[in-house]
């Protein structure tokens, strides 16, 4: 049976997006449904991580996790954590601060292209230039989604991509290649990939662990605003 219906049982914002993606995209093993889908643990198929919505009994996460490998990472909103970290003693509890784009206010323009453009998926799998991980994650980035990338030096340095996708929401994904920090390069990248997304009606979405606050001051940097809490668990 498919399981993108039950995104519906929760609302298109910030703070599901990436329940909901995975959902919608029917890339999820879900188990320990409940009969008004409001309970629900469902385990990505295409990378370790694991939503838990509601408040599922422990052996429903327990098994997700275990199948989903050593790097998993569960994630739920605030207000389920505490259930949660019952259920997986010795993990790491991290919170996550979700923020989105204020209603009302326009995203600012596209850099020029010059400093920074999408690139097309065959430019993405010609990028020698990459540490193998980032090479790796941008080459399955591209297969499904817009890449965007910042210019130095006639080479993109900073890339931006969504790594989840709703009806009207994405979640940024920026990486900066070392030694190319701080000099503005991560804000043009997202802003190009910002004014595109928005063209097909998608609104962006951040995610900042708590543990990395220079990632929440340059969301706030940006722009973006407070939208919610998520808690996230790690193994020690």
């Amino acid at each position: 049976m498919s399981v993108a219906h039950l995104a519906r049982a929760l609302l298109d914002e910030p703070r599901w997006v990436e329940t909901r993606s995975m959902l919608l995209a029917e890339d999820a093993a879900v188990t320990g449904l409940t009969g008004d889908h409001r309970t629900f643990v469902a385990r990505a198929l295409s990378r370790p991580l694991v939503a838990v919505v509601g408040h599922p009994e422990a052996l429903f996460l327990a098994d997700a996790v275990a199948q989903a490998g050593a790097d998993v990472t569960v994630l739920c909103a605030d207000e389920y954590g505490a259930r949660a970290e019952r259920a997986l003693p010795g993990w790491r509890r991290i919170g996550a601060q979700i923020l989105a784009w204020p209603g009302g206010v326009p995203l600012p323009a596209a850099p020029p292209a010059t400093e920074a453009r999408l690139l097309e998926p065959d430019e993405v799998a010609a990028l020698g230039h990459l540490p193998r991980a980032l090479h790796r994650d941008l080459l399955a980035a591209s297969a499904d989604s817009l890449v965007a990338g910042a210019f130095s030096g006639g080479a993109p340095v900073s890339f931006c991509h969504a790594a989840a996708l709703t009806e009207t929401l994405w979640d940024i994904a920026v990486t900066t290649l070392d030694g190319y920090r701080r000099r503005g390069l991560a804000t043009r990248a997202v802003q190009c990939l910002m004014a595109e997304m928005r063209e097909d009606g998608w609104w962006p979405v951040w995610g900042a662990e708590d543990d990395n606050p220079a990632s929440l001051a340059f969301a706030r940097r940006l722009g973006f605003t407070d939208s919610g809490r998520l808690a996230l668990f790690r193994k020690e």
